[in-house]
């Protein structure tokens, strides 16, 4: 067992630096955001000043623990929260994580924004607005197509013809005019003509909800019955 979770260690727990992942330029020297290599030390340490380390034993290590590395086999960072300062930024990470805030690749009125501006430095000379319009229509379709991203339930219920919203209810429609017929033959105080017209419609709708609540009622008690 330990000799398994050295290897997945080995395999997935090393620390690469790379421009596109943690190396950034500071005063024309490339270096890198996560401090690596990381000090070392043969048993784990805390100060009063509320900075502490783990032990460790190679600088490119990042810290992980035995359960999750053998659950997840991929890579994981521990920290050990110790102030009030680090308290509030890992909340703020994790609300801000977990709330999935779109970005403006996923936010479908930033997409057409930028095309909509390049379309009308685009077509500024085009005196055609009927041929303007298509192009605009095209280009919107394009840009929503091409740069908008979808996340993997979005793209999974499109696979498998789900649609792109999901629904608890199923909805049927309601013909207006039969709706007001039945109304009036239930309730034949909606065919007064000394109601104004605007009493008409508030009495209409109240009786329609009122209708709908009944038959709902009717409904439940003969599922139960």
């Amino acid at each position: 067992m330990l000799r398994r979770d050295k290897v997945v260690a080995r395999a997935v727990q090393l620390h690469s630096c790379t421009p596109d992942t943690c190396l950034k330029m500071v005063k024309n020297r490339q270096i890198c955001k996560r401090r690596a290599p990381f000090p070392l030390s043969s048993m784990e340490w805390i100060e009063v000043s509320s900075a502490w380390g783990p032990k460790r034993y190679c600088g490119k290590l990042n810290n992980w623990n035995r359960w999750i590395l053998c659950a997840l086999r991929a890579n994981h960072d521990m920290k050990m929260i110790t102030n009030a300062p680090e308290t509030k930024n890992i909340t703020w990470y994790l609300s801000t994580y977990t709330s999935k805030k779109q970005s403006h690749s996923k936010n479908t009125s930033a997409v057409l924004a930028n095309h909509l501006a390049f379309h009308n430095l685009q077509e500024r000379t085009n005196q055609d607005s009927i041929n303007r319009n298509k192009r605009l229509l095209t280009c919107c379709i394009n840009s929503i197509s091409c740069d908008q991203e979808f996340s993997a339930p979005e793209v999974i219920s499109y696979i498998m013809g789900w649609g792109d919203r999901y629904i608890s209810h199923h909805f049927v429609p309601i013909h207006w005019d039969s709706a007001t017929a039945a109304l009036k033959k239930t309730f034949p105080g909606l065919k007064r003509k000394t109601l104004g017209i605007m009493s008409s419609i508030c009495y209409m709708f109240f009786d329609l909800f009122h209708l709908i609540a009944i038959g709902h009622q009717h409904f439940l008690m003969r599922q139960n019955g």
